[in-house]
């Protein structure tokens, strides 16, 4: 939720009309695991009913962003609701977007070449913190082809220090350490975790006792 209200907060107003949770049942490098399909639906659900734009939920097959992209077209299309003007921009962080880039998944077909028809109706929006990994390097490579042109890949960078620190891996451990703590400790965790996730987001884990192992 944090990643939409940064990215609706850099834009003009009037850029963004929808929005689309949208859940994918195949990643191209990892299986799922933790939440099973159904309780991941659950959880995006809730938050989009807190979204400043009307907001749906989706679910996709397609791992790679050009399928995604192809896919979301084809519907809309077939519904009448995409014009020659509509833009789809997808917003990720910066390890997606390494993967995105990533030769190995358009072989034998260059990066560019496998790119072009997603970026002739789609954007990407990037968030990520400052300093992480080697981004400089990454940032200053891609700057050239992909960057900022044409409106292709925007960079955002987060400057909030209590967003910089939220990881889907911090979140994880915070409930895992929370099974073996009890009185004081465990309220103190159970609130820290209510100010990294949505509240009912956090309530519903709680309920269905995810993430304890």
């Amino acid at each position: 939720m944090a990643l939409v209200q940064v990215t609706l907060d850099y834009f003009p107003p009037s850029t963004f009309t929808h929005c689309l949770f949208l859940f994918t049942t195949k990643n191209v490098d990892k299986e799922i695991s933790g939440a099973s399909p159904s309780q991941r639906l659950d959880m995006m659900t809730l938050l989009a009913k807190k979204q400043p734009l009307p907001t749906a939920v989706g679910v996709t097959t397609s791992g790679r962003f050009v399928d995604k992209a192809t896919e979301l077209l084809n519907t809309f299309s077939n519904k009448n609701n995409v014009t020659t003007t509509t833009r789809f921009c997808f917003i990720l962080g910066y390890d997606t977007l390494i993967r995105l880039l990533d030769p190995k998944y358009y072989h034998p077909m260059s990066v560019q070449e496998a790119l072009h028809p997603f970026f002739q109706h789609s954007t990407l929006v990037c968030v990520d913190r400052d300093g992480y990994g080697d981004m400089d390097e990454f940032w200053q490579k891609h700057k050239e082809d992909w960057v900022n042109k044409d409106g292709k890949i925007t960079r955002i960078v987060l400057n909030d220090p209590k967003l910089e620190t939220i990881s889907s891996s911090l979140v994880r451990s915070i409930i895992s350490n929370t099974r073996s703590t009890t009185g004081v400790t465990a309220a103190a965790k159970e609130e820290e975790l209510e100010t990294m996730v949505d509240r009912d987001v956090a309530k519903y884990i709680r309920n269905q006792g995810l993430y304890l192992e």
